[in-house]
């Protein structure tokens, strides 16, 4: 019973700290990508024109119509969070530290204008 309950705590805390390790990751990538000051070819300029891992354009019938519901979902809460419509989204797989990798997600709206960034 003991165990379940210090089990339990220790997962309820590494949640929290990764929504907060998150949010704190993605305010140093917006200070590194200011949304609005930056183009889709400054981002690729930055990653020294090494092509994104995923390159996705807004279907006809919205994000809600695409076949990657992943990156759809990813999107739909950018233009949620900035009130931005996203019309490409481009994902790099970037090293993250010594010994594992992230995703960086940039947001463009049909400009090619910087809109939103996330790091997973």
């Amino acid at each position: 019973m003991l165990f379940s309950a210090v089990a339990t705590s220790v997962f309820l805390s590494a949640c929290t700290y990764d929504a907060n390790y998150s949010a704190e990751r993605r305010e140093r990538l917006l200070a590194l990508y200011p949304p609005g000051t930056l183009t889709r070819t400054d981002v690729h300029a930055r990653f020294k024109n090494r092509p994104p891992t995923d390159s996705l354009t807004r279907p006809t019938g919205g994000w809600p119509a695409s076949e990657y519901p992943i990156a759809a979902a990813r999107a739909v809460e950018s233009e949620r969070r900035t009130g931005k419509q996203v019309q490409t989204l481009e994902r790099y797989l970037t090293p993250d530290g010594l010994f594992s990798l992230c995703y960086t997600w940039f947001y463009y709206d049909t400009n090619d204008r910087l809109t939103d960034a996330e790091w997973q």
